[in-house]
């Protein structure tokens, strides 16, 4: 069952050293962690070759459950962008951030992160649920 959905930040993180998040590294590998489409972008767009394209996705594929974001999942980004925007801090979270808020808070799950900006979202919009990858143990 899918608890969670991480973001670009927390992937990298993670592909850099998987054995200092051994309590991570174990809920990935029971399935419990989603990645919405274009997360994946974000992550092949460092690819410097087809096959390292490929590779990426492979291990993505391996790793992270697919999870596709809905119509609500949209909206929910927009009012949470609004709620952002009416205390100055709409610059914080860009729009595959958004989206990926949206689609966790719609789909009652967790954004997996290592990025303040999920932090000031949470502040704003406290239904919001997000958890840190470096700092923070899985719920």
């Amino acid at each position: 069952m899918i608890n969670y959905l991480i973001d670009t930040s927390a992937v990298v993180r993670f592909f850099k050293s998987p054995d200092l998040f051994p309590a991570w590294k174990d809920c990935i590998v029971r399935g419990e962690v989603g990645i919405i489409p274009p997360i994946e972008f974000e992550i092949c767009y460092s690819a410097q070759k087809a096959r390292d394209r490929d590779e990426l996705l492979q291990k993505l594929g391996l790793l992270f459950s697919a999870v596709t974001p809905t119509p609500a999942a949209y909206d929910a980004g927009r009012d949470m962008q609004e709620a952002l925007t009416k205390h100055g801090a709409h610059r914080s979270c860009g729009p595959v951030d958004l989206l990926l808020a949206g689609t966790a808070h719609v789909e009652s799950l967790t954004v997996l992160h290592v990025d303040k900006d999920y932090v000031t979202l949470a502040r704003l919009w406290p239904s919001f649920r997000q958890v840190r990858l470096d700092t923070e143990l899985p719920l």
